[in-house]
This record gives structure tokens, sequence and C-alpha cells, in this order.
């Protein structure tokens, strides 16, 4: 997810993609790192060090860095985004989601502005 603690890659698609499929009126919850991400589009969004632990169902929350583990048994959904190529990185994502009770129920492409190929993996309780 990070490597020497920045993002990866960033790619506009992702985040008009996260924004296009939130449900009317839910509200986004990232970290402050990723605000400038979300700065020209419309979303209802917070951005604080403790997001996932306020969100609330029906909350989006969106993960850059930090672990996830603690937080899978609260969550009911995992839109995992992965880049057509490979990044070296110091932090990955920490779970497996089938071993935390998820199924993968949907995949797609989308392409990207900086990447031809993202791959979009839908994963439900």
């Amino acid at each position: 997810m990070t490597f020497n603690g920045r993002r990866q890659s960033r790619d506009r698609i992702v985040y008009s993609d996260i924004a296009e499929n939130m449900a009317e009126g839910a509200r986004l919850l990232a970290d402050e790192y990723s605000r400038a991400l979300f700065s020209d589009i419309p979303v209802n969004a917070e951005f604080r060090g403790d997001f996932l632990d306020i969100a609330q169902m029906g909350d989006v929350c969106f993960v850059e860095k930090g672990a996830l583990t603690p937080y899978a048994k609260k969550a009911r959904e995992l839109i995992i985004y992965h880049w057509n190529r490979h990044y070296p990185s110091d932090t990955c994502l920490d779970i497996v989601p089938e071993k935390e009770g998820f199924s993968l129920i949907d995949t797609m492409e989308l392409v990207g502005s900086s990447h031809e190929k993202i791959t979009k993996e839908i994963y439900r309780k």
C-alpha cells in the first residue's frame, strides 16, 4: 500500500469511481493523508486519524495506510483496487479477505489516467 511512507501510485479514476458508487448521503472517512486525493471530487468527506474507529454502518472508509486486521470483523464489504504493475512496497494489505469471511462477488477492469488497467475487486460477507 505504501513505499517509504508514501502512496505507491495515484490515479484519479479510482477516486472518481469511489465517489460515483457511494450511496446517496453516505460519508467518506479517510486519514488526513488522503485529503488531497478527494479535493476535486464532490463527496461528503471527513478526514481524521481515528476514522476507522468512528466508522458507522453505511460509511465508506478509504484506507491507504495502516492495518485493517483490527477492523475486519466490523467491515461488511471490501473494495480493493490493483494496479497493472508491481510497485515496491514496505506496507501491504494485511488481511486476506477470504480468511476474514469475505467472498469475491465482482471483478471489473477500469481504464485509468496513469494506468491502462486497474482491477477492482468487490468482496462481501
